[in-house]
């Protein structure tokens, strides 16, 4: 058995190839077209009317509440056709059309309506949710909020959702 040194590097060598594995897998494989994906986002129900995008194309019916200009879209799509941006933990941009609408977190909606409470006092949660991948849009605008700035993004997917469920 080495001591000493010897022992010491054969330790640091190791640790970083493990690592490497880690940096090289750990996001999982890149996202592709078509793909049913399981995706985490966390929300607070506030979300549901307070996130918005920016997009000149409707892609298979759905479209953003806005161009890309800022200019509202008119007539507005139905909640079930409109946009919104969210982001998975690992920080990826999906659009979504219509995820309050799911059965799990239109219950939760229901349950904790954002009117009576300012945001930062409504529990966050995590929508659990089997997404298909449509398409991947390379420029869009979004805001997180209705007072909050428009923000140019990259590397959007636009995705619907399949199922959901809701963990606290």
């Amino acid at each position: 058995m080495l001591s000493g040194p010897k022992r010491e590097w054969q330790i640091v060598l190791l640790a970083m190839a493990f690592g490497a594995v880690i940096l090289a897998f750990g996001r999982g494989r890149a996202f592709t077209k078509t793909d049913v994906v399981e995706v985490q986002i966390t929300l607070i129900t506030a979300d549901r009317g307070d996130l918005d995008c920016g997009l000149d194309q409707s892609i298979q019916g759905l479209s953003c509440g806005f161009r890309s200009d800022g200019a509202a879209v008119t007539p507005p799509p139905a909640l079930e056709a409109r946009l919104a941006p969210y982001m998975t933990p690992d920080r990826r941009l999906l659009l979504v059309p219509g995820l309050f609408e799911q059965p799990a977190l239109s219950e939760r909606y229901d349950r904790e309506r954002p009117t009576s409470r300012p945001k930062h006092r409504l529990k966050r949660f995590i929508a659990k949710c089997q997404m298909e991948l449509l398409t991947k849009v390379p420029k869009v605008k979004v805001r997180f909020g209705k007072r909050n700035p428009w923000g140019d993004a990259g590397d959007a997917w636009v995705a619907k959702p399949r199922s959901c469920s809701v963990q606290d």
